[in-house]
């Protein structure tokens, strides 16, 4: 529960109530915070797949780093807003 929705609630929130850039795009390059999102929920797949099939090689290690870097990411697009802000 904890990491299939409330981590990403919170990820949602923050990239829904953080400080705006004052031009066209306001939240920064959506592609960006899909490319999170699809990172994100299909590195959690690939965990939960592992958990599930025995003798899946490779799928845990796959979904760690594609959670890692769905974070990463995200910690990009949320820092880049946070410092640049100017009222």
């Amino acid at each position: 529960m904890i990491w299939g929705f409330f981590i990403q609630f919170i990820m949602g929130t923050a990239y829904w109530m953080f400080p705006k850039h004052l031009s066209n795009l306001p939240r920064g390059p959506e592609f960006q915070a899909w490319l999170v999102f699809v990172c994100y929920n299909f590195g959690f797949v690939n965990i939960l797949f592992s958990k599930l099939i025995p003798f899946s090689i490779g799928l845990e290690t796959v979904g760690k780093f594609l959670m890692c870097f769905a974070i990463v990411v995200f910690v990009k697009l949320i820092w880049v807003r946070s410092i640049t802000y100017n009222p």
